[in-house]
């Protein structure tokens, strides 16, 4: 092989290199952006049932500081429980299951994979019978 060729190959090699050494160096670490998630919570207290998020970081942290990883409420301090928000009315309702979702929303009755033909009409408040929670 020449030198001229040998240079060359050398030349594209280090630019390559520097390439991917810049690339993964600079680019956004995915650990970030999975701590950078925000979760939804409510108190699980009856009388103040209060809506707040948290980011992923903020749970670590306060598992760390606490030893629990259920973040406090902010507004009464009590222990809170994590829920999901509807994409559409944007009112919360509690997992199903363990950890599942219902196939439609409890408050507007659209099905939460969008799929808009086994949409139910929106679900009428019950009242709570006398003497239950």
């Amino acid at each position: 092989m020449n030198n001229a060729v040998k240079v060359a190959l050398a030349i594209v090699m280090l630019g390559a290199a520097a390439f991917f050494v810049f690339r993964f160096a600079n680019g956004s670490n995915e650990t970030d952006v999975v701590m950078d998630q925000v979760t939804v919570w409510r108190c699980s207290k009856e009388s103040c049932k209060s809506v707040f998020r948290v980011k992923r970081k903020e749970l670590l942290a306060n598992q760390k500081a606490s030893g629990s990883p259920i973040p406090k409420c902010p507004t009464c301090s009590t222990l809170s429980m994590e829920v999901y928000e509807c994409q559409f009315c944007k009112e919360v309702y509690e997992p199903v299951g363990h950890g599942s979702y219902p196939d439609n929303c409890p408050h507007c009755g659209k099905n939460l994979a969008g799929d808009t033909s086994k949409d139910l009409a929106k679900p009428k408040k019950e009242k709570p019978l006398p003497g239950h929670n």
